[in-house]
């Protein structure tokens, strides 16, 4: 589970490799930033604005 201001910790710690860096996140919500489903939207904006690639689990929901 992650949280928007971890975000920026890995986004610092990965320097020019930030795009290496995949955020999870749930479509089902289990434990996640916005609690998933219509809310996934929610974690895919704090995802992008981090600058940090993104990984979608449960896409089929």
């Amino acid at each position: 589970t992650w949280k928007p201001e971890m975000l920026l910790e890995s986004k610092i710690t990965a320097g020019q490799r930030c795009r290496d860096v995949f955020v999870g996140i749930d479509v089902f919500g289990r434990g996640c930033f916005g609690g998933g489903g219509f809310n996934t939207c929610e974690a895919m904006t704090i995802s992008y604005k981090s600058d940090l690639s993104t990984a979608i689990f449960a896409p089929g929901w």
